[in-house]
């Protein structure tokens, strides 16, 4: 979302002990790793065709095979990515790769996270222009398409890296989250995997339609002076130079939707690669039957609103921000969310915010789907802050729950930093999440498995939609959270 974000794109593969072998045969050619405290790694493995030349704006396509031996022991630069302050967009994609490969050994289980998988994003993963009679245009959506290919590549190959293809689990935080609803919702990316974990999913902020999409392809093709849907113009400028477009481009809205603003260039809604919107898909039983956990975090919204607003905001632009977002539901909304806080509103803003955008479309898509199929789900909610300095300059987080504040403890990337210091609450919370998201990838239920304080129950009206809550001293179950509220938006609808 905007600049600051956390797209996270993972798998989970449930394997059996192998051999510690740093090379492996893969459909294309071997590859060599390396092992290092008894994890075998593989960087910067390739999985399709670098997207140069005419296979910009083109579906992905099969790298072609080698017969030497890749070497996988190190990163490979990555396309340009929107909101990636690292990546130099003046380089040309080499290649689409997965960046890491990890077989960890424990016991009988092993993790793989394939973390981030290099797929293009913004204008060059999703620009959408008209077909002309002598040409076809840009179709949009390339970005998905990359995952979908990435999670073909991982079926066809992963039994050779000691992984079983039939239990593999997706998982995604935030940008990387709404990825992971729009494969679930896809037929056939749902061949490539079994089960889902969706962390953050900004679901009632919409993906475009057509109209929106075709409207900021033809904005960027003007700033890259190019005619209308000409595709070798397009496709002769430089990553820097559609980099500079797309960032010009941003700030010019498609639709009158204030929350576009926080996701100017994405997947769109197009019937077939992206066929619905999520709470459409979960309404109408278009969600693929495979189990799934989900769930958000207590502030979700604080990061976006501080940095948007940097300044206090009293009642009046609050009723603005409020007014222009809503527009004909507004009196009844100030009515749910009343300005408490006239010296600064933006902590009231954050939270209608935080339920609107996350925690009630993520409560309203579960129990659609659990209404239309017989799905299994498991719901969450993270309410814990930090008790290290780990924001830097984002202080308005700390001692706050931010968007992002669980990935530390999901993948435990502070006991690999000497700057953070966690209490032993926090190291035995951490652990709790990564034994249930172990077990559900392992066994199809969080509960079953690796040692857990708190059996969590499947979200359902049996069990009265209970929640596992994430919380120091300890977790918690929890059937009420933001109940009223999110019972308020259901009635009026997730239309902003």
């Amino acid at each position: 979302m905007r600049d600051i974000v956390y797209p996270i794109l993972s798998l989970l593969l449930s394997f059996n002990l192998v051999q510690s072998l740093p090379i492996v045969n893969t459909k294309y050619g071997p590859i060599a790793g390396f092992q290092e405290n008894g994890v075998n790694a593989f960087l910067g493995v390739p999985y399709a065709q670098p997207p140069i030349g005419n296979l910009r704006w083109n579906n992905p396509v099969e790298k072609n095979k080698w017969v030497n031996t890749y070497n996988a022991t190190q990163f490979q630069p990555g396309c340009p990515q929107k909101g990636c302050k690292d990546t130099n967009p003046s380089f040309v994609c080499p290649d689409k790769v997965i960046n890491k490969i990890e077989t960890i050994y424990t016991a009988n289980f092993i993790i793989i996270p394939v973390e981030c998988f290099c797929s293009i994003t913004g204008a060059l993963g999703f620009l959408l222009t008209k077909d002309t009679p002598n040409q076809k245009g840009a179709t949009g959506n390339y970005g998905i398409l990359d995952q979908q290919f990435a999670l073909k590549w991982v079926a066809e190959n992963i039994k050779n890296f000691g992984g079983d293809p039939n239990k593999v689990t997706l998982f995604g935080q935030s940008a990387g989250a709404q990825s992971t609803i729009i494969h679930l919702m896809n037929a056939e990316s749902s061949l490539y995997f079994q089960k889902a974990i969706i962390e953050s999913a900004p679901i009632s902020i919409p993906f475009k339609d057509r109209t929106e999409e075709l409207f900021l392809g033809e904005m960027i093709t003007l700033e890259l002076k190019c005619q209308p849907n000409d595709m070798e113009c397009l496709r002769s400028k430089t990553a820097d130079e559609v980099a500079i477009a797309q960032k010009t481009v941003r700030v010019y809205p498609s639709s009158l939707k204030l929350l576009e603003f926080f996701e100017p260039l994405g997947p769109f809604v197009d019937g077939m690669v992206v066929p619905f919107q999520p709470l459409e898909a979960a309404r109408r039983g278009h969600i693929q039957k495979k189990p799934f956990i989900i769930g958000s975090l207590t502030e979700e919204t604080r990061i976006f609103i501080f940095e948007a607003w940097n300044r206090t905001i009293g009642p009046t632009l609050y009723t603005e921000a409020l007014l222009a977002t809503f527009g004909r539901n507004i009196v009844d909304i100030l009515g749910m969310y009343p300005p408490n806080n006239p010296e600064d509103e933006r902590e009231d803003l954050q939270i209608a915010s935080t339920d609107f955008i996350f925690t009630c479309p993520t409560r309203n898509l579960t129990r659609s789907v659990k209404t239309e199929t017989s799905i299994d789900a498991w719901v969450y909610i993270f309410d814990h802050f930090f008790s290290f300095d780990g924001w830097g300059k984002f202080t308005e987080c700390n001692y706050h729950v931010c968007h992002g504040s669980d990935i530390p403890y999901v993948f435990q990337s502070f006991r690999y930093s000497s700057n953070f210091t966690t209490t032993p609450e926090e190291n035995i919370m951490s652990d709790n999440m990564i034994n249930y998201f172990a077990n559900f990838a392992k066994n199809g239920d969080p509960s079953v498995g690796n040692s857990i304080p708190v059996n969590w129950p499947k979200y359902d009206k049996n069990t009265n939609w209970q929640s596992l809550r994430f919380k120091t001293p300890a977790n918690e179950l929890d059937s009420v959270f933001r109940d009223k509220y999110c019972s308020f938006w259901d009635a009026i609808g997730y239309i902003a």
